[in-house]
Order: C-alpha cells, then sequence, then structure tokens
C-alpha cells in the first residue's frame, strides 16, 4: 500500500489554480548546497538548533546553515530512507525509516525493528505523548507504543484492537490526551486508562469530506477544540467536536474553494491566526484567520509544487521539504518581486510615482502602467502605450504637475490629463528629445533634465542650456531642489548648483574625484548625498566652506561602487540601489556611518540591478524600486523590528590540527559533540583548534564570529567569518575560550564558552620545587662552609706570597724607571724627527700665489691625521693652463708622507719639464712612474701602494677645464634660476698604481661660466665618524653642506667647512661608550675650492 501511495505522491498531476501569485523568495538546500539527495519526506529543529532533513534513500542529514553532516546505514542508520523524525523530551533524536526505527542519543545509534517488537516497517509520523510515551505510525503494523528504560518496552495497536486500518499517516496528541490516528480510510481516536497504555475507548467519527472512507493524511491543532484534518484528493478540513465528544462537525477549509480536491500532505499551525497547508501539487496555501491569503507555487518562487513537510523554526522562518528539489525556506514578505505575472508590461522598471496611498504608476521599456495596492498584491488598472498615443514604446521618467502627470520618453514628453494623453506643445522647442528626468520644484517650474542638456518651464517660458553653452555636461541624470529653495543637477560630468542665477559647477577641485553623478538626495540637515556610477556615494557639506564634498562610503563596505538611486527612507537610514542589488547605511546623528546592510539575490532581492532613479515609498514605508527584472517591494519593518539573536555553539576541539579520538584518551564527551568534559591537557598539548558554528538561517552565510581567549587574549577579537581559531605555544595554565556570534543586522548572540587547562611539566610544579629548594639550600650551605676553609689556606698562602713579591715589586720599579726614561729620550727624537720630516712635506707642497694670482677666491682645507700626512695637494702654471690637483696616497702618517713626496716629485717632472697639461695624459704619466718606482709587477706578493687623485687643468684664454681622475670626483657647482646645482663628474674607478684594470685615464672637458665653483677632495672629509650617532658623515651631507653654503665667498667656506669637521668629530654621542671613536681624526683630509 506504501508504494502505491509514493507511486500516486510522485504521478499526481498539476493542476494549478488560475491566481495571480507575486514572486517571493525562497532559500533552497539541496544536493547543490550540501544536501545528498534531493527528495526530503520530513524536517525538524533540534534543541540546539541544528536543522535535520530525512531523505529518500540517503539517510538524514544535520544541517547548521553552512555545513551538512550526513547519517546513514554506514554510520548505524536502520535505513537510508528517512520518513519522520522526532527529538523527545531528553534531547533524544528519534528516526523513522523503512526498516524500523533509530535512536540517537547524541553518542551513538540504537535500532528498534521488528526484533524489538516492532510490528510494522517504515514509520511514517513520530510524537512524544504527555506521558512520554513515543508514538509510532508504521505503513503496515499500525500503531507502536515505545518506552525505554533499561530494555525497549513496545505495545502494537493494529486493526484487531479497532484501529479502521494498519496504514497510518499521522498521529496527534490532543489536550484532553487522547490520540488521533490519520489513516487510509479514516480517523480513529484512542482514550488510554490512566497512567496504563490499556485501552479506554477506540472511535471513528464519520466524517463528511465528500467521499465514504476519506484518507486522513494530516491533523493538527486548531483554535479550542477545533482539530485541523487534511485528507488525500478532497483537501483540508475543520472539525469541531459535537457535545457527546464523539461526532464531529465538519467544515471545510477556505483552501479547498481555492483548490479543489486537493492532496493534503502536512498542516502547520504558526499561531492562532495563521496555519500553512503542505499539497502534493499546488505547493503551499496559506490561511489568515481560516482565509486564504496567499499561494505559494512555482509561479510565486517555490521551487516545487510538491511539497511533504512544513516547519516553523525557532527565528519565525518556515521550512518546506519536498520531492525532487530538496528542502526551501521562506523567511518572510520582506522583498516581493512583481513581474508581467503582476501585470506588468514590460519587465525593466524606469520609473515609480505614487498618486495616492494605494495607487501608483509604473514606467517600463513598454509604456506606463496604473497599478493599485491591494494588501502586498498589486491590480493593474490601466495601461498607456505609444497606441494610446505616447511619442515613443518605451517611458523613461514620470512626474506629478498638479493634477496632470508628465511623461518623459526618448521622442520628447507626453501629459496625461484625464486619461487622455497629449503632446507637450514645447516639445520641438526642446534643445534634445531624450528625456531622462523630470522635476516640479516649489515654484512649480519644471526642470527638464535629457541626454542632450538641460531645460526649465517657468510660466509661458521655455529655456534650455547644453554643454556647448557652457553648461557642465550634456547628459543629466538627476534634479532636486533642497530645503534652501536651490537647484541641483547630477550630470555625467559633474555636479551643479544653481542658486538664483548663479550657477556653480563641482568636480574633483571640491572633493567630487567621481564626476559620474547618477542620483542626488538631501539629507535632514539639509547635506547633499551624492550617488556616482563608478566611484560609490558622496556628500556634500553645507557646513564647509573648502572642499566641501567627500567620499563617504565605496566598494569596501558597498556591494558595488555603481550607485544608481538614493532616498532617505528614515532620516537616518540610506536606501542605495546599485547594480548588485541595494544596500541600506545606516546613519548616527551626525550623519557618519554606523553600519551598512548589504542586499543581493542570496538575501532575497530578486530583482538584479536597479534603474537609475526608479526608487519611492509609500505612505506605509514600504519602498518600491524598479529593476532591470520587475518591480521589487521591501518592508523595511522586517529588518529594523529585527530581535532574534544568533546562537553559537563550539562543536569540536583538535590539537595539532589533527582530529582526536577523545574517548581513547579516557576523556568522557558531550553529547551532540566531539567536546571532551573537563579538558586537562599536558604542556606538550599546547597547540589547540577549536570549531564552532552559529545559527541565524535569515542569511547564515553573513555570520561573523568573535573570540576570546581568557588568560591569554586583552580584548575580543575582530569578527570574521571563519568558523575554526587555531591557539598554539599555549602556556601552563587555566583558560577560557568564548566565542559569540553577530548577523549582518549587527545583532551579538550570547557567548558559548569552553573551560580547559594545560598542565605545567613536573619541574614547574610544587613537588618538584620543594624538594629543589631544599636541596639548593643545602648546597648554598656547604659551598659556604668549604669555601671557608679554602679562604683561610689561601690566606695564609698568599701572605708568604706577598713577602716574597714585595721584594721583587721593588727591584722592577726600580728597572721601569729606568726603561721609562729609554723610551721617553727615544720618543723625543722620533717626535723630533717627524716634526722635521713635516717642514720638508710642507717645503715640497706648493705655494697657493698661483691660485691667488689666477682665481679670484679660493681656499685649500689641509688636515692632516698626524703630524705629516698622505694626502697633498700640488699646483702648477704651464703653457697658459693652471694645473692643481688634490690626492690621498696610501696610508697617512709617515708611510703616507713617503708616498705623497713620490707623488709630488713625479707631477714637478711630468709638467714641469715634460710640459704635459692633459689631466688624462698627467695620471697615465703619474701611475708609470708609480708602477716604476715601487717595482710593482702584479703579483700577489707585490706591494700595493698607490693613491686616489682629482686632477684639473684649466684653459683660462677659452675658459675651459679639462679634468682627471683616479677614483676621486670632481664636483662644480653652478647657479640657476632656481638656486644652485651639484654637477658631479665621476673618476675613473682605478688608482694611480698597479690595478686589474690599466685603461687610459678619461679626459673630462667642461665649460667654465662666471660663477662656477669647483670642489676636490680625499676620501678623508666624508668617512669620518662623529656625529650624534657616531656614524660617518657620509657623501650625501658633504653635498648638502657645499650646496648649502654658496652663498659665503671661500675663506669663510674654508672656516665654516673646518668648523663643521670638528664639531662632527668633537660632538658627544648618544653611546658614552662610543666617545672613543668620536675624539680621533680618523683620516687626512685635503679639500680645495677654487670660485670662477
Amino acid at each position: 500500500m506504501l508504494k502505491k501511495i509514493q507511486l500516486i505522491l510522485i504521478a499526481t498531476l498539476f493542476l494549478g489554480a488560475d491566481i495571480y501569485s507575486q514572486h517571493y523568495f525562497f532559500r533552497r538546500y539541496s544536493v547543490e548546497e550540501g544536501l545528498p539527495q534531493a527528495s526530503v519526506y520530513c524536517l525538524l529543529q533540534d534543541s540546539r538548533g541544528y536543522i535535520w532533513m530525512g531523505t529518500d534513500g540517503a539517510g538524514v542529514t544535520r544541517f547548521d546553515g553552512i555545513k551538512s553532516n550526513v547519517f546513514n546505514r554506514t554510520n548505524g542508520l536502520a535505513d537510508n530512507v528517512v520518513r519522520s523524525l522526532l527529538q523527545d523530551s531528553k534531547s533524544n533524536i528519534w528516526i523513522g525509516t523503512d526498516n524500523g526505527i533509530t535512536l540517537y542519543d547524541g553518542t551513538g545509534f540504537k535500532n528498534i525493528g521488528k526484533a524489538d517488537g516492532l510490528a510494522g516497517t517504515s514509520v511514517t509520523k513520530l510524537i512524544e505523548g504527555s506521558n512520554g510515551i513515543i508514538w509510532a505510525a508504521t505503513n503496515d503494523g499500525g500503531l507502536a507504543g515505545i518506552s525505554i528504560d533499561d530494555s525497549v518496552s513496545i505495545i502494537n495497536f493494529t486493526e484487531d484492537d479497532g484501529l479502521v486500518n494498519n496504514l497510518i499517516l499521522d498521529i496527534w496528541e490532543a489536550r484532553d490526551k487522547k490520540l488521533w490516528v490519520g489513516m487510509w480510510g479514516g480517523l480513529s481516536i484512542i482514550e488510554f486508562e490512566t497512567d496504563s497504555l490499556e485501552i479506554k475507548d477506540i472511535f471513528s467519527p464519520v466524517l463528511n469530506t465528500g467521499t465514504g472512507s476519506p484518507v486522513i493524511s494530516a491533523i493538527e491543532q486548531g483554535n479550542g477544540n477545533d482539530v485541523w484534518l487534511g485528507t488525500y484528493g478532497t483537501g483540508a478540513f475543520i472539525a469541531s467536536p459535537g457535545s457527546d465528544r464523539k461526532s464531529f462537525r465538519i467544515t471545510p477549509s477556505d483552501a479547498n474553494r481555492v483548490i479543489p480536491d486537493m492532496i493534503v500532505w502536512d498542516i502547520c499551525r504558526i499561531s492562532d491566526e495563521e496555519v500553512w497547508i503542505a499539497t502534493n501539487d499546488h505547493g503551499v496555501i496559506k490561511l489568515k484567520n481560516r482565509k486564504s491569503v496567499g499561494i505559494f507555487n512555482k509561479e510565486s518562487g517555490l521551487l516545487s509544487n510538491q511539497i511533504l513537510d512544513i516547519m516553523p523554526d525557532r527565528d519565525g522562518n518556515i521550512w518546506f521539504a519536498s520531492f525532487g528539489q530538496g528542502t526551501m525556506m521562506y523567511q518572510n514578505d520582506k522583498f516581493i518581486r512583481y513581474t508581467e505575472n503582476n501585470g506588468l508590461k514590460g519587465i525593466i522598471v524606469l520609473d515609480i510615482l505614487f498618486i495616492s496611498e494605494n495607487e501608483f504608476y509604473v514606467a517600463t521599456e513598454e509604456g506606463l502602467s496604473l497599478f493599485r495596492k491591494e494588501g502586498s498584491n498589486i491590480r493593474r488598472l490601466k495601461h498607456y502605450s505609444s497606441a494610446s498615443g505616447l511619442n515613443s514604446i518605451g517611458v523613461n521618467t514620470i512626474e506629478k504637475v498638479k493634477n496632470e502627470i508628465w511623461i518623459g520618453t526618448n521622442d520628447g514628453i507626453n501629459i496625461l490629463k484625464n486619461s487622455v494623453i497629449s503632446d507637450f506643445v514645447g516639445n520641438r522647442s526642446l534643445g534634445n528629445s531624450n528625456i531622462s528626468t523630470l522635476f516640479t520644484d516649489s515654484h512649480s517650474d519644471i526642470w527638464i533634465g535629457t541626454i542632450g542638456g538641460y531645460g526649465r518651464i517657468f510660466g509661458d517660458n521655455l529655456f534650455f542650456m547644453t554643454q556647448d553653452e557652457g553648461f557642465i555636461n550634456d547628459e543629466v541624470q538627476s534634479v532636486i531642489e533642497d530645503k534652501k529653495g536651490r537647484i541641483w543637477i547630477a550630470t555625467l560630468g559633474g555636479l551643479v548648483k544653481l542658486e538664483g542665477t548663479v550657477y556653480t559647477d563641482y568636480d574633483s577641485v571640491e572633493g567630487l574625484t567621481s564626476l559620474k553623478i547618477s542620483a542626488l538626495e538631501e539629507d535632514h540637515l539639509g547635506n547633499i548625498w551624492i550617488g556616482t556610477l563608478d566611484g560609490g556615494i558622496f556628500m556634500f557639506d553645507i557646513s564647509k566652506d573648502t572642499i566641501p564634498v567627500s567620499l563617504i562610503a565605496s566598494k569596501d563596505v558597498l556591494a558595488s561602487n555603481k550607485i544608481n538611486s538614493l532616498m532617505f527612507i528614515r532620516d537616518t537610514i540610506l536606501a542605495a540601489g546599485n547594480d548588485k542589488g541595494f544596500d541600506l547605511l545606516i546613519l548616527d546623528k551626525q550623519m557618519k556611518i554606523t553600519g551598512v546592510i548589504n542586499y543581493g539575490i542570496s538575501d532575497g532581492f530578486m530583482g538584479g540591478e536597479n534603474t537609475a532613479n526608479s526608487i519611492a515609498v509609500d505612505k506605509e514605508g514600504i519602498v518600491w524600486t524598479g529593476t532591470k527584472n520587475g518591480l521589487m517591494r521591501y518592508d523595511p519593518s522586517r529588518d529594523f523590528n529585527f530581535s532574534k539573536l544568533p546562537e553559537t555553539r563550539i562543536t569540536d576541539v583538535r590539537l595539532f590540527f589533527e582530529n582526536v579520538d577523545w574517548n581513547e584518551r579516557k576523556f568522557n564527551t558531550s553529547r551532540w559533540s566531539n567536546l571532551p568534559e573537563n579538558l586537562v591537557l599536558s604542556h606538550n598539548d599546547n597547540h589547540l583548534t577549536f570549531v564552532f558554528t552559529g545559527f541565524s538561517y535569515d542569511n547564515p552565510a553573513e555570520l561573523e564570529f568573535s573570540y576570546f581567549l581568557e588568560n591569554q587574549s586583552k580584548e575580543w577579537s575582530p569578527y570574521m567569518k571563519e568558523r575554526e581559531i587555531v591557539f598554539s605555544g599555549l602556556t601552563p595554565g587555566d583558560y577560557v575560550f568564548r566565542v559569540k556570534a553577530r548577523n549582518k543586522y549587527g545583532v551579538t548572540g550570547e557567548t558559548a564558552e569552553y573551560p580547559f587547562v594545560i598542565k605545567p611539566p613536573f619541574w614547574q610544579t610544587p613537588w618538584f620545587y620543594i624538594p629543589a629548594l631544599i636541596s639548593l639550600v643545602f648546597m648554598v650551605i656547604m659551598i659556604i662552609k668549604i669555601r671557608e676553609r679554602n679562604l683561610i689556606k689561601e690566606k695564609i698562602r698568599l701572605e708568604k706570597i706577598v713577602e716574597e713579591r714585595t721584594r721583587e715589586v721593588v727591584e722592577q720599579k726600580d728597572e721601569i724607571a729606568r726603561q721609562r726614561d729609554v723610551v721617553t729620550y727615544q720618543k723625543k727624537e722620533i717626535t723630533d724627527s717627524i716634526h722635521y720630516a713635516e717642514r720638508i712635506q710642507r717645503a715640497v707642497l706648493p705655494n697657493d700665489k698661483i691660485l691667488k694670482e689666477k682665481f679670484s677666491d679660493y681656499f685649500v682645507l689641509f688636515r692632516p691625521k698626524d703630524i705629516v700626512s698622505g694626502d697633498f695637494y700640488w699646483m702648477n702654471i704651464k703653457n697658459d693652463h693652471v694645473v692643481f690637483t688634490a690626492a690621498d696616497c696610501t696610508g697617512h702618517g709617515v708611510p703616507g708622507a713617503f708616498m705623497s713626496m713620490l707623488g709630488v716629485s713625479f707631477l714637478n717632472k711630468i709638467v714641469n719639464e715634460t710640459g704635459i697639461v692633459n689631466p688624462s695624459d698627467i695620471l697615465n704619466s703619474l701611475r708609470t712612474n708609480i708602477i716604476t718606482a715601487l717595482k710593482q709587477e702584479g703579483t700577489a706578493d707585490a706591494t700595493k701602494d698607490g693613491m686616489d687623485i682629482a686632477l684639473c687643468s684649466v684653459d683660462l684664454r677659452n675658459k675651459k677645464l679639462f679634468f682627471a681622475g683616479a677614483n676621486n670626483p670632481l664636483f662644480l657647482i653652478r647657479k640657476n634660476a632656481e638656486g644652485y646645482e651639484l654637477l658631479e663628474t665621476h673618476a675613473d674607478k682605478m688608482p694611480i698604481g698597479y690595478y686589474s684594470s690599466m685603461e687610459p685615464f678619461t679626459i673630462n672637458e667642461i665649460e667654465i661660466q662666471d660663477g662656477d665653483t669647483v670642489y676636490m677632495f680625499s676620501d678623508g672629509f666624508v668617512d669620518q665618524f662623529g656625529g650624534p650617532e657616531g656614524r660617518k658623515f657620509m657623501k650625501k651631507r658633504f653635498k648638502e653642506m657645499l650646496l648649502t653654503h654658496q652663498s659665503l665667498d671661500m675663506a669663510s667656506q674654508r672656516t665654516t667647512f673646518n668648523n663643521i669637521i670638528e664639531e662632527w668629530i668633537h660632538h658627544p654621542p648618544a653611546d658614552p661608550q662610543a666617545q672613543m671613536m668620536h675624539d680621533e681624526q680618523i683620516d687626512d683630509i685635503i679639500l680645495i675650492g677654487v670660485r670662477f
């Protein structure tokens, strides 16, 4: 018989009623969302928040809104076809299958079948009686009463006990504790003896449902003593008991009028006023106060017309189990979509205009329609098209002007008055006929926006202005008037404010960084909110004089940067239509954003992209928006009154990312989860992952979580969407992990918490500390005693040694005094020799009178590190060329001085005797002489001595400077219009001496201008350590020094630069221990400056 019912259920033809039905949003959960099978027989929400779904062949699924856990025969289920579900008062889950019952207590499965005394095979319904008995309806074994203590006890009731049939479809316990049993063939009502399962009375009332032997497929409590009965093929009825309590007055439901002869699979009573009926072919019927108020079927968005079970969850959502389309959840009528099925002509809604509380116009690509609201339904009263006189097929915008409706089309303006459409007489005077917006201001002037400029009608006059005539941009998107009577115009090229006859344009200079403006709206403070097509939302702050426009929100909080419409639905709530749905911006009293709610397809906003400035609010506060996929209705009160708290549950703890069998570790685990009770871990098990979930079926994907670990966290974490968190390296201690959930509306639920302990290692426990302390004290005492004894022995030994050493010290003192006198004498001799060498070196260095004769301004800053120097300068005049150089020899002191003597000698020979004045030739010849003099052959053990040098030859007659350098560059500072600039002429990267690269030196020619200044120097200045941090002076700081003091004459520069390096060397360091490096010049310094 059950198989026969299944065949009828699947094969019954659809007999839809001819009733208009708007489009509602249903969230679907099927195979694509993780459900193992698309046919669902039954639903249950348990006390922890999970939704259970019994399937036709894939077992039962436990679902938290995101993740599904499937239990089937592999896990211990009696059968994979699950027809009924129940949670009893002890929180056990009872699962009725096609092979008996499975009891799940949160830790394991226990099967109850024929071997335990169950007469039936398939369990079609499970309920718990007021006495704790579990009642099971079966397909072939009648009714079973089950009780479980230490063992399973079952009593079966069949036709032999007075039941109409052994095939039972539904059972229900009345308030008087009588059991109603719906069967194939009628209804039986059973009364039991008190505290017993012995039948006191059983009777089967006559039910006048239009057939002789009705099939009672659903039973539900009605108001008072009334009972709802669903039948197979004759609809739904209300049974009202007579005075004898055995006869019933049967009243057909209003649903039978809407859909005659329907097959009913479930009746769900939401409240005294609201009842839902699940049918086999026609979806779901909703009744209020026994009157049919809506049909939910494929036409209205339900994915299947074959609904087998209805279940309300704790949040007020209604769940539907279907055959072939999984499970669907209906949240509420927050969003309703209206399409051509509801009378719309066309699908793209371009404008909405309310003319009364219940009547409104809708503009579409196929014309203009007048609608009337009838509850949540709409009914079309009239439609106007090109056949009715419109200039164009579609209508772009509509505006009420006194008792007329002005209609903007692609071909000008029409006027609707008394149901008659006429042409606007000024159409030919419009600069552009493609009308994008119409607006009437407080003076009754009419503003016309087009894609080719804007117009204004005042009195009998028409004014029109285009971009060619000075308007900011031709494409006008919106026009509004603020509280002060100023007109604001949005264009695709910026914002315009008209105050009287004064135009003011606003663009990026005023902070408006996105110029494609699509929508404008004024807030209650007078600020202008600006929607753009590519930059989000801006605000014009009327309190600011400079840069009044600022970005308020973009894609980081909005669903999209493309804003198509703006409207304040309350003083501090702004609706922003975009290309993905729309956003609600929640603002504080200062108009700062405190939250943003995004609405898209997954939230029930089925219209997709909003059209430009197609938004309206009716007298009831309902928001109507035009989209590219119909007309959308949004009831904000569904969100503003949202108070459902999301629930959070901790479901698992892992160690080092691995799942743990806590039972193997000798821990008891909690029912329904893998959480160990009283968790105490060793110090090695300090890497934990906490897994948690949340329940808010309104939009589970938008749930966010914040966590806090007591004894480690300083504050709650930022909210995140991840449902697990890792803690590694936890130190020993007592911890409590806490987590809470927040939904998309900002509502935070209760905190879930889990305590645990990480034990310290043995050496960090008192059992280790106390013995260790005692041992330590004993050891200290013993060490002190031993040390005292050793000290006494040592004292005696030292006294003897002191006596011997005293005599030796006296002798050594006399010897040291004698050696000191010798060293002092030798030092004086050496110092005198070096000072004599200094006089010789300075005598060899040229006199600076050459520079004095040829140049108006110059200086030579020469600071040897020691008495004699490894740096030297040289100059001479030859063949009308002034040749001068600054050189840095290998080493400093005496060795460097010897090298400098060689350099001076060779330069005298090369320039004075041979007459060479070309700098590159001089350096090439100098290198050859140095290599020869020092016998450098390039071998590994050969000397590497040499010098770095910068050499200039100035042709005063032609005002040219020739330069060549070995590692040392030339700096030229020249005055320009902006001040001074430093030009660096680089030297060849090779020294004067033997080197791996022995290329000829490069000659550089520079045209000299009056006022030019050149500098040559060694590396002693830039490499000098000092300053507050003990760092090198560095080349960058050296350049800045030269540029900064260009206004000084050269003599003053020498004094200044000498003072700078002196202060740098002796600057007190930040680290006192670096004082020794600060007070010492580390290398010879030579700096020559010449001004032309």
